[in-house]
């Protein structure tokens, strides 16, 4: 005969068995806060709600499955340029599966029937994944192969199976300590090393202590939520919006971001590489940086020309950058810059134009992309190793360095350390603050991208839910730990080549790039400073921070001329200055050596981690990684040349000011919680981290309320400060581009390209949306609401990784006694069975 429903109480048994064995692994399982031991109000709503959800989707499970045998055909694509879901013939096939399997007597315990509801689901997962080709790993998009690497392994954790559908193995951290680190080089990196010590000298403690306030309150919250979503998710800042399709350009306009500023960020390691190579002399020797440069002060000329706050800022321009074109600036520049009065004989062979291509940036630039393929040519495996030994040797070397700082200062107090500290300017100076929840964003919040790329793969294989979401913890703790020590070692190095530099009668103020009276950073402490420097100091100049350096707008500067925009000040100007005015006599030239190595080494584990999630949207084989590295030394050799620097500054104060990228954060943590939804709100997710009750409490209140307030905050604060609002004025009259100030700077046609690239990546959310929108809606479930929760809230039980063929698949089969049961009527007591 044909087969008969079990009973309904025989189902109510079975359900609460598989949910209590994992079988329904839902928002709480795993939980330390809600687990079945020990239940917490958090536990109980997620399983309230879980099973309210279970039992309304048993009725709509029934109508699909009924759906499914006429024929109806499913759209449960979730991805850009996947196929839609299969015919009805899946179904069918499932329900075939399920009727052959089907005994001829009735079912005598629940026993049985979770045996029996085991084996279809796992028949039926295999069925689909027969006929729908493209679930595989080699039919995969490249984005997709790339930045989700790991969904062949997202299953559940009791399996253990240590090898991909496809056969090969699975990608894993080599050390137990190398998604951690490599998480690190996210928050840390040279560019926000030179820009906490920078800001420390200007402030002192007092931003220092600002800093850990909006970290603790905004910076180390953000973070966690990337890690936990990477984690929980298993996807890349793409893939991952396969929870949501619609919300799919936000993680698109994100990658771009990010691939855009490692691109042009780049070249300013290759700066260091020049400093570094520079630093190996002799201890009878000068720098170089303590020579004049010819071209620019000529030969032969009197001591006044060969002054250290000259030859220290010509190095940068002349050596490092090699801006030959700035030699006939040395006739016209002021005496008080220490200029000459006779205008130097530059080189005809060096004279070659602006856009030449300089050899030494382009080699260095060639070194850093061979490292970086290295890095990434194995993946993760590759990778975790590289991170572990690139770390260490960064960390210790910036410690020694500054522990040999501190011996030429009295840091008996805080007070000695910082002593542009003013605790009566604490809540006065909203210069300092302004800085603060700047640094605080682009350190914690920036490379976003690549947390999610990192977290998304397990340390172990086959570890349980419970032992991941412990060493979870255990990385999240220690991110922040060391990301915040390095760079209070950052800010006492700065401080103390601050204090060196006062001890031998120089006085520092921020330069500006342009040419060579403005570039100067150093003025003699036996002279009369100027009257706009001694009426205005340092901390109460209007400033803003970009990726790759600082901006100080002076009132008395003119602004079509003068930018304030310097790059990489520890480097170029506070750290080389230190070592040439204490000599080599007194600080041995190996701590230069030691020094310079420390941050190379910190921009290159940044570098990498940069690339990651780039490399990985072409491709992980090692001829994708060769490809993108290839790629991006060709598209950066337009910043090799002389005007290299003015596209760096054109990129930063476009792409660096990061006024659009804290909108696009904005929109993913409201796509996450507002139109997802459940299981991935902050009072789920904040079990994944497994923290005491009342810490994880503050944790989802972070996330719910001070981040999206935070950042929307901060998108104001910097969209002004930057003044982005010039590159939309487009007017050139005189009258005003006068009221404008600083539209000056650029021309028109550069600031109509500027506000154009940051409108573009906004707009290529709506994009997005409206092409997500037009594969969902014209075809898929013949219920217009059911296209819509695919489009919005597609379903997920437990394991997100789960293609959602599979979800339906499974459950239009399980839900098949159910609906044999209420077409016949054969309840046990002979009445309607309902749930």
């Amino acid at each position: 005969g044909s087969p008969t429903a079990p009973p309904l109480e025989d189902l109510r048994s079975s359900y609460q068995a598989n949910h209590h064995h994992g079988r329904y692994t839902g928002e709480s399982e795993g939980s330390s806060i809600g687990s079945s031991r020990n239940p917490s109000p958090v536990s109980l709503l997620s399983t309230t709600t879980t099973c309210s959800s279970i039992a309304s989707g048993t009725d709509n499970a029934n109508d699909r499955a009924h759906r499914n045998v006429s024929g109806s055909p499913h759209d449960g694509s979730t991805e850009l340029g996947s196929t839609p879901f299969a015919e009805g013939s899946i179904a069918a096939s499932s329900i075939a599966a399920v009727r052959s399997s089907a005994p001829d007597r009735r079912l005598r315990d629940s026993s049985d029937l979770h045996n029996r509801s085991t084996r279809n689901s796992s028949s039926t997962a295999q069925a689909t994944a027969t006929e729908d080709p493209s679930s595989t790993s080699e039919d995969r998009t490249p984005a997709d192969a790339g930045e989700d690497e790991s969904d062949e392994e997202a299953v559940s954790p009791q399996r253990g199976s240590s090898r991909r559908s496809d056969g090969r193995p699975k990608a894993r951290w080599p050390h137990a300590i190398s998604r951690s680190l490599a998480t690190t080089f996210c928050t840390l990196g040279l560019f926000n090393i030179s820009r906490f010590a920078v800001f420390s000298v200007h402030f002192g403690a007092n931003f220092v202590v600002q800093f850990l306030i909006f970290s603790f309150l905004f910076g180390i919250p953000m973070l966690w939520l990337q890690m936990v979503l990477g984690a929980r998710i298993r996807g890349g800042p793409v893939t991952m919006w396969r929870i949501s399709p619609i919300c799919k350009g936000i993680g698109i306009a994100l990658l771009l971001a990010q691939a855009l500023v490692t691109l042009y960020s780049v070249i300013s390691l290759t700066w260091v590489l020049v400093y570094f190579r520079d630093a190996f002399i002799m201890r009878n020797e000068k720098y170089r940086w303590q020579e004049p440069f010819e071209l620019y002060r000529g030969v032969g000329q009197d001591n006044q020309s060969y002054r250290m706050p000259d030859t220290v800022a010509d190095y940068f321009n002349g050596v490092v950058l090699q801006r030959y074109y700035l030699a006939h600036q040395a006739a016209s520049a002021p005496v008080s810059y220490g200029a000459r009065n006779l205008p130097p004989a530059p080189a005809p062979s060096r004279t070659s134009g602006i856009g030449a291509i300089r050899f030494q940036l382009a080699f260095n630039m060639a070194i850093l992309w061979t490292l970086v393929f290295v890095a990434l040519c194995r993946g993760i495996r590759s990778l975790g190793k590289i991170v572990i030994g690139v770390f260490l040797g960064a960390f210790v070397g910036l410690a020694t360095v500054c522990a040999k700082f501190l011996t030429f200062i009295n840091y008996d107090s805080v007070q000695n350390i910082f002593p542009a500290t003013d605790w009566q300017d604490f809540f006065l100076n909203s210069r300092s603050w302004t800085s603060a929840a700047q640094e605080t964003f682009l350190t914690w919040g920036l490379l976003g991208v690549s947390v999610y790329a990192i977290n998304c793969r397990s340390n172990r294989k086959g570890s349980c839910n419970m032992r991941t979401r412990r060493e979870l913890r255990r990385d999240a703790f220690l991110v922040a730990f060391i990301t915040l020590v390095v760079l209070i070692l950052a800010a006492i190095l700065g401080s103390s080549c601050v204090q060196i530099l006062n001890s031998r009668g120089y006085y520092y103020f921020p330069g500006s790039y342009e040419n060579l009276g403005t570039n100067v950073f150093l003025r003699p402490a036996n002279q009369p400073l100027p009257p706009q420097h001694a009426t205005m100091p340092n901390r109460w100049l209007i400033r803003y921070s970009t990726v790759t350096g600082e901006s100080f707008k002076r009132s008395y500067a003119d602004p079509s001329r003068e930018s304030g925009y310097q790059a990489l000040r520890l480097v170029t100007e506070l750290f080389p200055a230190a070592l040439a005015a204490a000599t080599p006599e007194h600080i041995a030239p190996v701590w230069g050596l030691v020094g310079y190595m420390a941050l190379v080494l910190f921009g290159l584990g940044q570098l990498c981690v940069m690339w990651k999630p780039i490399a990985g949207a072409i491709g992980d084989a090692p001829s994708s990684i060769l490809l993108s590295c290839v790629t991006g030394l060709l598209l950066g050799m337009p910043l090799a040349t002389e005007g290299g620097i003015n596209i760096v500054y054109y990129l930063d104060t476009i792409l660096g000011a990061a006024w659009w990228v804290l909108l696009l954060w904005i929109g993913h943590i409201l796509a996450l919680f507002l139109v997802r939804g459940r299981p991935f709100t902050s009072d789920i997710l904040v079990n994944d981290l497994q923290i005491l009750q009342s810490f994880s409490a503050f944790v989802a209140f972070a996330w719910n309320f001070l981040l999206p307030i935070g950042l929307i905050f901060m998108c104001i604060v910097q969209y002004r400060l930057s003044n982005s609002a010039a590159l939309f004025n487009w007017s050139s009259t005189a009258s005003t581009a006068t009221a404008a100030g600083a539209n000056n700077y650029w021309p028109l046609w550069a600031r109509q390209v500027g506000g154009f690239v940051q409108v573009s990546f906004l707009l290529l959310v709506p994009i997005v949306m409206v092409i997500q929108i037009y594969r969902y809606l014209c075809r898929g479930p013949p219920d217009i609401l059911d296209r819509v929760d695919l489009l919005l809230r597609p379903p997920v039980d437990g394991d997100t990784s789960n293609s959602i063929r599979t979800i339906h698949s499974r459950r239009a089969a399980v839900s098949l006694p159910l609906q044999q049961s209420t077409a016949s009527g054969s309840g046990r007591d002979g009445s309607e069975p309902t749930i």
